[in-house]
């Protein structure tokens, strides 16, 4: 992605604060990093993923006690 890239999905730029600063971000990455974000919150959000059941019925019911000698 490229700085005009991000400028439209946001529709500005985003300036630093000063500790972003401090930390080397500038007004481009910042920007960047930004859009990224929002386009991977988008996506998580309209395509989840899929949610395992909590239980299911195990009919292999000999795994659970294991082996039984006689």
């Amino acid at each position: 992605m490229d700085f005009r890239e991000a400028v439209s999905i946001l529709g500005d730029t985003l300036e630093p604060s000063e500790s972003e600063r401090h930390n080397g971000w500038d007004r481009e990455s910042l920007t960047i990093y930004h859009a990224e974000r929002f386009i991977a919150a988008s996506d998580r959000i309209l395509h989840p993923s899929p949610v395992n059941p909590a239980s299911t019925k195990n009919r292999m019911r000999w795994l659970r006690g294991g082996l039984s000698r006689a």
